[in-house]
This record gives C-alpha cells, sequence and structure tokens, in this order.
C-alpha cells in the first residue's frame, strides 16, 4: 500500500498483492464478517454523525481503499444505499453447477477505486 501511495508500485499491482497476502475464500470472509460485524468496525461519533446527516437529506458515500465485499455489510448498516459504496472489488470464479463464488481470481481493475 505504502509503495502505490508513494507512486513506486502501480496501484493495481499494490491490490493483487494484498489480495495474494491475505488469500481468502468466500467463507474467510463471511467468518470475518461474523467475528467482526459493522458496528465494530466503526469509529466511535462516526453513527451519529450520518444519521444527522441523513435526516437533514445529504446523501452519504462511503469510499473506501478496502474491498466492497467487506464494506457492504457497514454500508448497510448505515443506511448507504449499495450504488453510494465506492470500494475495490474483488474477482471470484464461479461454480457452474451452484452459482457460487469459489476462488478469488484477483481484483476488478474496473472499479473507480482500482
Amino acid at each position: 500500500t505504502s509503495q502505490a501511495m508513494d507512486g513506486t508500485l502501480e496501484l493495481k499491482d499494490s491490490l493483487e498483492q494484498r489480495l495474494d497476502l491475505i488469500g481468502c475464500t468466500p467463507p474467510d470472509i463471511k467468518r470475518f464478517l461474523d467475528a467482526h460485524p459493522p458496528a465494530s468496525r466503526i469509529t466511535p461519533g462516526f453513527v451519529p454523525l450520518v444519521r444527522a446527516l441523513q435526516s437533514r437529506g445529504v446523501a452519504i458515500f462511503l469510499i473506501s481503499g478496502g474491498f466492497r465485499e467487506l464494506m457492504l455489510p457497514v454500508a448497510e448498516y448505515l443506511g448507504i444505499p449499495k450504488s453510494n459504496c465506492m470500494c475495490n472489488r474483488m474477482n471470484w470464479q464461479f461454480d457452474d453447477e451452484t452459482g457460487e463464488a469459489t476462488k478469488l481470481l484477483g481484483v476488478d481493475l474496473s472499479e473507480l477505486t482500482a
């Protein structure tokens, strides 16, 4: 990440390296989300701020260099529409029989954050 920030490594390469290091599977993501629910990952005071802005009709966007798979539950918890959640996205291989994600293939480079 620091190499991407200082320009010595392309962002897409940094993202790919992060995913290679993590080497996660769909069950890994589920376990993480179960162990770390959205409320436990939000800075104190942020929820009241979001609620106050929403009560005034302000559109809230969640923009993160993290991965959409981990951020969507936070967006849902905060009442932020998925369309207002801009994060990196993991590319998955899907099982032809079940339609379930089975293998991490890399980063979706079409996302604005990639």
